[in-house]
């Protein structure tokens, strides 16, 4: 996990923002997004281009409830591969559906809502992992 971890860090940013950032308010494209704050996803986020995302961030990754980040356009779990690197906790709320490995920072922690699904991806800390009647779906 900490050469994971080290790999997506050490990746030069293509996409860079400055403020607390959520990834529904911006154009989601293939490559390394930046965020000096915490990062969120609010509303329905698709994922259309075949690539590598890695979201990564100096605070915290938080979702809200009933909130899908899912496949479109021409990417799948074969040709897309998703990374969310956040330093603080990593909360995703009820009823999610989330795509991809999240990694917090080393002493961080992941927090699962009831009902929520991880498709294509893990769930790695050195911290403390909670889960609530939820599926992880590993590629």
């Amino acid at each position: 996990m900490l050469t994971a971890i080290g790999c997506a860090e050490a990746r030069s940013c293509d996409f860079y923002f400055a403020v607390v950032t959520d990834f529904v308010t911006v154009a989601v494209a293939p490559g390394v997004h930046c965020v000096r704050a915490a990062m969120s996803v609010s509303t329905p986020l698709t994922i259309n281009t075949p690539g590598v995302y890695i979201f990564r961030s100096t605070g915290a990754l938080t979702s809200a409830v009933n909130v899908p980040v899912a496949y479109g356009g021409t990417a799948n779990a074969a040709n897309t591969s998703i990374f969310w690197v956040p330093t603080g906790a990593a909360t995703l709320a009820a009823n999610t559906t989330f795509l991809g490995t999240i990694m917090p920072g080393s002493s961080a922690a992941i927090t699962l809502g009831a009902n929520t699904t991880v498709t294509d991806g893990r769930l790695l800390s050195n911290s403390d992992v909670t889960v609530n009647t939820n599926t992880i779906a590993i590629p």
